[in-house]
């Protein structure tokens, strides 16, 4: 008899398990299924780029820089030389097929509010965007971000978080 409870309960434990992986497999080929585009191509712009490939996701990379398009080439789907602010260049790249555009131009806020404008016009679903601080925050929201990133003041608020946990822990034993 006590053979077959923990028979049962290894079953039940192993179909958990089985459930979980299922859950977070279907989770990923949604990530998966959908577009990216990633318009910047500086360091956060490529991490971000090279990141969302690694995970499955087709990305298309755009920047003005050559140097930075061939540097991340081989690293994303497509990687292209483009203007972002022209209308006419982003209809060629299909834009408005992408489920999800990130802005990663800190230092031209007129190119990411002007961006920005023309993504809402061709119907993007979601656009991200970094900013550089408040102000820049508050007009990527107006003009219609979905999601604006102060990349430094929240990678800030993280490592204090993780300090404070490990202050606690280390205390608390």
């Amino acid at each position: 008899m006590e053979n077959s409870y923990w028979d049962n309960q290894s079953l039940h434990q192993i179909r958990g398990v089985e459930k979980m992986r299922a859950k977070q497999q279907k989770k990923m080929r949604l990530h998966q299924k959908r577009q990216y585009a990633v318009l910047g191509l500086g360091v956060f712009g490529s991490t971000v780029a090279e990141t969302l490939e690694k995970y499955g996701c087709e990305v298309l990379a755009v920047d003005q820089d050559m140097a930075h398009v061939e540097r991340i080439s081989k690293k994303v789907t497509k990687a292209v030389v483009a203007d972002i602010t022209s209308k006419e260049e982003l209809l060629a790249l299909d834009i408005q097929e992408i489920d999800v555009v990130i802005i990663s131009l800190t230092n031209n806020l007129e190119g990411a509010v002007l961006a920005t404008m023309l993504l809402k016009e061709l119907g993007v679903a979601h656009i991200v965007a970094k900013a550089k601080n408040h102000q820049h925050q508050r007009i990527l929201e107006k003009v219609g971000v979905d999601k604006v990133v102060r990349v430094e003041r929240d990678m800030g608020e993280r490592v204090a978080r993780g300090l404070l946990q490990k202050h606690r822990r280390y205390y608390s034993t």
